[in-house]
């Protein structure tokens, strides 16, 4: 099956070949991969730590694309999706919940742990050291405060700094 047309019962008799082509699996992966190297461009831009030759690499790979681990990992990603959307309305209903519920950052641990290629018996011991002293700062404020967990406002006590423009940034 070909990847630079979108396959459907109609798109013979009523597509152009452009418009089946920005429909196709090539079209769709391909705009993913331009999308990765501007990310990763403006995230060197703003000072995160990533070298030219890792966008240069990127580039080079740009279209070098394996289609069938790509419609994998699509499949993730609709699986995901489709709980975003489908659990908060049922958390809702069933706790009788009226306020809006979001998924936080541990819903995309293991997407993300498995799309590094780290194995499932990692997933655990990975998501709970970096928890640690988190919990390890509950458990002693627990203890100081006679069980008790205290969430103080929080204030800034640094001073302020003027935001540099782009231009102006070493």
């Amino acid at each position: 099956m070909p990847n630079d047309t979108y396959n459907s019962p109609f798109n013979a008799r009523y597509a152009s070949k452009e418009m089946q082509y920005i429909y196709s699996p090539d079209f769709k992966f391909k705009t993913w991969r331009k999308l990765w190297i501007a990310l990763a461009e403006a995230e060197k831009e703003l000072g995160l730590d990533i070298t030219q030759e890792q966008i240069d690499e990127l580039k080079a790979n740009a279209d070098n694309i394996n289609y069938d681990v790509a419609k994998e990992r699509e499949k993730d990603f609709e699986l995901y999706s489709m709980i975003e959307t489908l659990a908060p309305k049922v958390i809702a209903d069933e706790r009788k919940i009226y306020k809006g519920v979001s998924a936080n950052v541990d819903f995309y641990s293991g997407f993300v742990y498995s799309m590094l290629g780290i194995p499932e018996e990692m997933f655990t011991p990975m998501f709970a050291t970096a928890r640690i002293s988190g919990w390890c700062a509950h458990r002693l404020e627990e203890l100081v405060n006679a069980g008790k967990i205290i969430r103080p406002a929080y204030k800034y006590v640094g001073w302020h700094r003027d935001y540099p423009k782009m231009e102006e940034r070493k």
